[in-house]
């Protein structure tokens, strides 16, 4: 057995101590920033959520009524050809780009309104609700997709999509 005591030189606690706060002081900023970058997010979700209701729900009040037409059904029926590859068929509405967002398509078929991201193997997402479509799509694409409704964009979209 050691009778000896053990002793740290004064330099190596100060260093060791030092060190020790420097760690500690990383890890809270590096907390403090994650909690920054989440309340931003849940923030700028919620000004999404809310600019972009009345948005979606014209949206979703529009793609359901084309759908039910008879002009809709055939054209569902038809099917667009490069949703071939899908579950079922649908038809774009929207197949914008909108500045400083991410690319997202707008469109309806049986099962309801969907969107699509751009990018390799993905799949439309269906949506059930207003509210759904837009957690999932910026509120500026959503303005975008109403003014091509209001100003008939989007049976240009439509057709150029059915004549390619």
């Amino acid at each position: 057995m050691m009778t000896e005591k053990f002793v740290i030189p004064r330099e190596v606690v100060r260093l060791a101590n030092k060190l020790y706060e420097g760690m500690l002081e990383e890890t809270e900023a590096a907390e403090r920033k994650e909690q920054l970058e989440n309340e931003r997010r849940n923030d700028e979700r919620t000004r999404n959520r809310a600019a972009g209701l009345a948005f979606a729900e014209q949206i979703f009040t529009w793609a359901l009524a084309f759908r039910d037409s008879a002009a809709g059904k055939k054209l569902m029926e038809v099917g667009h050809p490069t949703l071939f590859s899908w579950d079922e068929p649908g038809i774009f509405l929207f197949d914008g780009d909108v500045k400083g967002t991410s690319w997202r398509a707008i469109g309806v078929g049986e099962k309801g309104v969907w969107w699509h991201a751009s990018g390799c193997g993905t799949r439309p997402v269906y949506v059930a609700s207003p509210e759904e479509l837009v957690e999932g799509v910026d509120a500026l694409i959503l303005k975008q997709v109403v003014a091509w409704l209001d100003d008939g964009r989007v049976w240009e979209c439509i057709k150029r999509l059915f004549a390619d």
